[in-house]
């Protein structure tokens, strides 16, 4: 059997981003597992795409704006064409779309050329179109006319994921959002896994609260500051200090909200941090807080039990399934700082049974979050899949349309 190429389409690699990093992991993953793969996308920084052994990955650049410049926007035909070209360019091929805008240009090329098979890797449905905390993120014209197109742009998001063959997602919380607003159900669920640089963290003392994570609205920090000000209140001296690493619009709000909860002396601020750093951070951390109440699958609540810390997380969303209440962190009500809060003092309050809690969050996340499981899991989907090209694959993966974070728990089903 000849494998097809497996064409990656991602808006850009210029950010360390956890979509970014799944599309170079896996991609190089996928060529050693005998694929002919490329990656078409707007921009690619060699620095970051130096990160890892991409021989023999064909990266194909269109050029132009990144999708936060409205430059971007304006320049769509010319866009398209370029994708278009790219796309042809290619034969015996299977589009491999990944996140919100490049989903829509492998959309439309499909819509254009129905024949091509085309898997989308749902790592959320289009967040800008069917999530208000996202639109309500944006700042400036971007909000304005993102609100104003919305209706619009349902419509054409819908029409344009009807156009898929198939489906794959990162969280049984993501495929039960594609069912509900698609009408779906997802062909595959695949993990994203981290790699072996995640267990590699020095043994030194745990004595921090981390929160790892872009400073905007959507990923609610302020819940940690709030939550964090509670137990303060309870614990005093004996509480942590509070780091607070990453960066992005919300940070001055954030800095102001801890000044006026008096707590500017026991946050810290780190700002964007290198992977190293944030490695070093996970190793002090006593506990990491995942505050975002509708994470699609929450990669940081992954890479701290890898380094051994335990989590305190939002019990909706992907973290709900990632993180074992009681066992590898805990679980508090999404969206709830007072909840939050007398979590933390629970937790805080026994430190010994905290520590205790950190070999088992790194062993859950060896025995089903690595990278090495990610890419077979992807591989045995891809391989399945390719062999359809008219009509849906009978998955065997199955979803009540009513998400619980029971069904979390329950062991993937396998493609």
């Amino acid at each position: 059997m000849i494998l097809p190429t497996i064409v990656y389409v991602h808006p850009h690699l210029m950010m360390r981003t956890g979509a970014t990093n799944f599309v170079l992991a896996t991609a190089s993953g996928l060529r050693d597992h005998g694929w002919p793969v490329a990656v078409v996308t707007g921009q690619a920084d060699p620095a970051i795409v130096g990160e890892h052994d991409m021989t023999g990955v064909d990266i194909i650049e269109l050029g132009g704006p990144l999708p936060s410049d409205p430059r971007h926007w304006l320049g769509l035909g010319r866009l398209e064409r370029g994708v278009f070209s790219a796309l042809d360019a290619i034969p015996h091929k299977i589009l491999f779309p990944q996140v919100h805008p490049a989903n829509y240009w492998a959309f439309a090329y499909k819509a254009a050329r129905p024949w091509v098979p085309c898997v989308w890797m749902c790592h959320e449905p289009s967040a800008f179109v069917h999530s208000r905390d996202n639109i309500r993120s944006l700042e400036g014209p971007m909000r304005l006319a993102t609100m104003v197109a919305n209706p619009a742009l349902q419509v054409i998001d819908r029409a344009l994921v009807a156009k898929t063959n198939h489906i794959i997602a990162n969280s049984r919380f993501t495929a039960a959002n594609v069912h509900r607003i698609y009408g779906r159900r997802v062909d595959a669920i695949v993990d994203s896994g981290v790699g072996p640089d995640a267990f590699d963290v020095p043994c030194v003392p745990r004595d921090r609260i981390i929160s790892v994570g872009s400073l905007t609205r959507f990923k609610r920090v302020d819940l940690a500051i709030r939550g964090y000000a509670i137990a303060r209140r309870e614990l005093g001296g004996a509480m942590p200090p509070l780091i607070i690493a990453g960066d992005g619009p919300e940070r001055e709000a954030l800095q102001a909200l801890a000044a006026g909860l008096e707590l500017d002396k026991h946050i810290c601020f780190s700002g964007r941090i290198s992977d190293d750093e944030k490695r070093m951070l996970y190793a002090r951390a006593l506990l990491v807080v995942n505050t975002a109440p509708k994470e699609p699958f929450g990669l940081t609540c992954v890479e701290a039990m890898a380094a051994g810390a335990p989590v305190l997380a939002s019990n909706r969303g992907g973290p709900s399934e990632t993180v074992i209440d009681g066992e590898t962190g805990t679980l508090y009500l999404a969206g709830d700082a007072y909840d939050l809060g007398h979590h933390l003092i629970e937790l805080l309050s026994d430190t010994d049974e905290l520590l205790d809690r950190c070999e088992a969050a790194r062993q859950h996340a060896r025995a089903r979050y690595t990278l090495k499981n990610t890419v077979g899991s992807l591989d045995i989907a891809l391989r399945d899949l390719s062999t359809v090209t008219n009509s849906h694959f009978n998955a065997t993966f199955t979803l009540d349309e009513t998400y619980t974070p029971a069904q979390a728990q329950a062991p993937l089903a396998q493609v």
